[in-house]
């Protein structure tokens, strides 16, 4: 709602949602907000040496490509380096066009994207250019709690999600079908659920598609137990195997898809692919947009995720990572070192771990660096290399000021 206003109002709207996979990818958010956005002029704006550091940490492309070589600096400087670039960016932007930048699940943004904004916080200019986000606190449980340092140092308002009161359960219910739930359907639904906003939604679209077949008597409800994991069994009831196949390569890549790359990982002809993906829309699994699909709801891809074998986990893991390392290379590192450490191939999850960390480390991005680092150590088995890791996990550790870690 706040971003519909805001670009009736004027306002460019910079989205992005974090994703638990991603959350180790320097800047993954701040990068796909920006995805669509001409930065040439802005570059352009920043000058050198911003223009290359900014261009440096961008996707393969004509941006990317046409910076220079990136200036040196001492190491205690990289952090600042980047986090200048971006903030210089970010007023660019907003002298442009008033800019908004709404970012979904904060609690998985990777550390540098937290420090650019809090670095940003700090020194806010005098300029139209926002940031809107919003977090989760129990999934923040065992985490780095900088994201709420973030949310305390400016306005926040805390939103208690509890289960609706039976008026607005049924209220909610009203909205369904021009009123097609009658009052007894509507007790049973509110039963079944228990009055949860999300398994209410989707049981009632199950239950006007004709997929859900209410008890009897509305006592009867309160004895079926309803989880997630029902409203899943029910929706994959009767879907074929390559259906249930896509399900869990979107579950495992937990990005979009291209129906192309969902044909090539499962081996799968095109046609086949787009029923597959077609009897999973209309089940409510699977959103489409143009020839890209993805799971529908973050809760079920988590569950499907959790669901899946870990042999099967790993097969697929290793699935998603050949076909990413096919489409773009050596430049998708960092997430080809997370799907192949996750497959349990060592030796392409070190490979591609050298190449993350450094990059991640050249360009400022120290806590992602030192993540990089680690997972190199866990799967070189070479003990030279590892030696080496090692010596850059503890320097990445204490340009980072962890040094609980470094100094062990």
């Amino acid at each position: 709602e706040i971003e519909r206003s805001a670009r009736v109002e004027g306002f460019r709207c910079l989205t992005a949602e974090s994703l638990e996979l991603e959350q180790r990818i320097a800047m993954n958010p701040i990068l796909d907000a920006l995805e669509n956005i001409d930065l040439e002029p802005h570059l352009a704006a920043v000058g050198e040496p911003w223009r290359t550091v900014i261009g440096t940490m961008l996707p393969p492309g004509p941006l990317a490509v046409s910076v220079g070589d990136l200036p040196s600096v001492q190491e205690q400087a990289l952090s600042r380096r980047l986090l200048d670039a971006f903030s210089l960016l970010f007023r660019s932007l907003a002298d442009e066009q008033p800019t908004l930048f709404l970012l979904d699940d904060l609690h998985w943004a990777d550390a540098t994207t937290m420090a650019t904004l809090q670095f940003f916080l700090r020194r806010w200019p005098r300029s139209k250019f926002g940031i809107i986000a919003t977090t989760r606190r129990r999934a923040m449980s065992g985490r780095d709690p900088q994201p709420f340092s973030l949310a305390d140092s400016c306005e926040s308002r805390i939103i208690e999600l509890r289960e609706l009161s039976s008026a607005e359960a049924h209220r909610l219910l009203s909205g369904f079908g021009r009123n097609r739930i009658d009052t007894s359907s509507a007790n049973k639904l509110c039963a079944l659920s228990g009055r949860h906003p999300l398994y209410l939604t989707e049981l009632a679209q199950d239950y006007l598609s004709g997929r859900l077949v209410l008890p009897v008597t509305e006592a009867d409800a309160f004895t079926i137990p309803i989880s997630l994991r029902h409203i899943l069994s029910s929706r994959t009831e009767g879907v074929d195997g390559p259906a249930l196949s896509v399900l869990q390569v979107l579950a495992v890549a937990s990005r979009p898809l291209p129906l192309a790359a969902l044909g090539t990982l499962l081996k799968l002809g095109l046609d086949a692919v787009a029923d597959s993906v077609e009897a999973l829309s209309v089940r409510k699994l699977v959103q489409v947009e143009k020839d890209r699909a993805w799971i529908a709801h973050d809760l079920f891809r988590s569950a499907i995720y959790r669901a899946l074998s870990q042999a099967r986990r790993a097969l697929l893991h290793q699935r998603v990572a050949e076909q990413i390392r096919t489409s773009r290379g050596s430049s998708a590192a960092n997430e080809l070192a997370t799907h192949y450490d996750e497959a349990g191939d060592s030796s392409r999850a070190a490979e591609f771990g050298w190449q993350a960390a450094r990059h991640a480390f050249e360009r400022g991005a120290i806590a992602e660096a030192s993540h990089f680092y680690a997972l190199v150590t866990r799967n070189e088995s070479d003990e030279v290399p590892r030696a080496e890791a090692t010596a850059m996990l503890a320097t990445s550790l204490h340009l980072d000021r962890d040094r609980g870690r470094a100094n062990p």
